[in-house]
C-alpha cells in the first residue's frame, strides 16, 4: 500500500499547487478531486476548468494513482 501524505488545509493546499511547491505526494487522485472541487467553490464550474486544465502542475505532475 502506498503512503498517504497528511491533508494540508484547503488555503495551503491551493496557494502550494499555485505556486508550484506541492508535489506529487500532495497530487495523488483525491488531491486531484480536490482541487477541482476548491477551484470551482471559488471560481464557479466554467472559470474552474480553465484555470485548473490550464495549470503547469496539473498537465505535468498528476500521478496515475
Amino acid at each position: 500500500m502506498s503512503r498517504v501524505a497528511p491533508l494540508l488545509d484547503a488555503p495551503t493546499f491551493v496557494a502550494r499547487f499555485r505556486d508550484g511547491t506541492l508535489g506529487t505526494d500532495h497530487f495523488r487522485h483525491r488531491d486531484h478531486v480536490r482541487m477541482a472541487w476548491l477551484y470551482v467553490r471559488e471560481h464557479g464550474l466554467e472559470a474552474a476548468v480553465t484555470l485548473f486544465t490550464a495549470s503547469d502542475f496539473n498537465r505535468t505532475f498528476t500521478p496515475n494513482g
